[in-house]
């Protein structure tokens, strides 16, 4: 495995691992709870701590979703990612992972969308069936975009039983000189649950919000 590989492989798992070191939303599910980050998070707008993206939260500051929201971080060689939840919108993570130092022979396209689609057959148990491909201006560049739903069985686990979902996947890859971003954003479609309604909108805020630097 190259050395610029292990790394990128290593963000993307880290990006489907969402749960640990992460803030906490709120205190014994009532006071919400100081949200500390690594990077800076200001009026509803994170920024990483190296300074290489910044991104509005997915849940607006004052809301249900932004008392209950938890923050994932984790930075790797040269590259940082993070990761939003939360309780009050299951089913929904929106995921940002930026890359340095890429190079065309690199193939990171490729690479992380291939990474995160595995990654997340294996937490979901089912494939990701691809809808769309097409690009998409995302700060001025042009993102290669791929849509996919996913159909997750019910399961038990620990003994309490979960009931099947469809999970919609977005995945986003763009790139400017050297540095490089992947925006993934899951959640369930708006209508199949009170929790679920807004999502898409919150999906398109996010991915407009997004600024690489």
């Amino acid at each position: 495995m190259s050395s610029f590989r292990a790394p990128v492989l290593a963000l993307v798992v880290s990006m489907v691992a969402v749960g640990c070191s992460s803030t906490r939303g709120t205190i014994g599910g009532v006071i919400p709870a100081p949200k500390f980050t690594k990077g800076a998070l200001t009026e509803g707008r994170y920024t990483a701590r190296d300074k290489s993206f910044s991104v509005a939260v997915p849940f607006s500051p004052g809301s249900p979703g932004y008392t209950a929201m938890e923050i994932v971080e984790k930075s790797e060689g040269g590259g940082s990612l993070v990761a939003f939840s939360s309780s009050v919108h299951p089913g929904e993570v929106y995921r940002v992972t930026t890359f340095a130092d890429v190079k065309p022979a690199n193939r990171l396209a490729e690479t992380t969308v291939a990474s995160y689609r595995k990654q997340m057959e294996v937490s979901g148990g089912a494939p990701l069936r691809a809808e769309k491909t097409n690009q998409e201006l995302v700060d001025g560049m042009l993102a290669i975009s791929h849509r996919y739903s996913q159909a997750i069985p019910a399961r038990t686990a620990d003994g309490a039983r979960s009931k099947g979902a469809i999970s919609i996947h977005s995945t986003h890859f763009l790139q400017r000189s050297t540095r490089a971003a992947f925006i993934a954003v899951t959640r369930t479609p708006d209508g199949s649950a009170a929790s679920a309604e807004g999502g898409d909108a919150r999906g398109v805020a996010f991915l407009k919000s997004f600024r690489l630097r």
